[in-house]
């Protein structure tokens, strides 16, 4: 079981505020519908936030050691101790992201010509050159620029009759090919 932080207000009021034990955050939610007496948490604005118990007794264990090292006279500096204790914890979390970030920076103007080729759905996309180079023998480069032939990838699937072997060998997406073949009744 774990302890859960759960806070619940309906109409900018707060009908909710306490600490829930549950094995996930759902069955918080469950608890929440419980004990708010209601099917639906339409109208209910909530949030589910973990505590996460380890970091607390790491933090408890520190402070009272640091209080026992210290003797009874001596002031402590809880929040000093508390961000300490977290920042020890996030440690190897701040490490990665920094190292990813210096990665990223090496990569410089390579990094920038990927990102510039992103989906984004509100862009209309850009049409290929129409004397796009193609090396060698490149199916999917050619793919990429004029499409599929759906002729070769009809006649290949009737000779094997596998969706999955056709789609792989084609490089298209298996539903997609399905519903052409559902469409055109290449089956029959």
């Amino acid at each position: 079981m774990r302890l859960f932080k759960v806070l619940a207000s309906r109409g900018g009021r707060i009908v909710f505020d306490e600490r829930v034990r549950a094995g996930c955050p759902r069955e918080a939610r469950g608890k929440l519908k419980e004990r708010l007496r209601v099917e639906s948490l339409v109208g209910i604005v909530y949030s589910i936030t973990e505590i996460p118990l380890e970091i607390l007794r790491e933090i408890v264990d520190a402070r009272t050691a640091e209080l026992a090292l210290l003797g009874p006279r001596r002031r402590v500096d809880v929040p000093r101790l508390l961000d300490a204790a977290v920042e020890h914890r996030l440690a190897p979390l701040t490490a990665r992201v920094e190292a990813l970030e210096a990665a990223r920076g090496r990569m410089g103007a390579g990094n920038a010509a990927q990102s510039a080729n992103r989906f984004d759905a509100f862009t209309p996309p850009t049409p290929a050159p129409a004397n796009a180079a193609i090396t060698g023998d490149n199916a999917a480069q050619r793919r990429a620029i004029t499409g599929p032939n759906w002729r070769e990838i009809r006649a290949h699937y009737r000779r094997t009759r596998s969706p999955k072997q056709t789609a792989a060998l084609f490089d298209v997406p298996l539903n997609t090919l399905k519903a052409r073949i559902r469409r055109e009744g290449w089956a029959r």
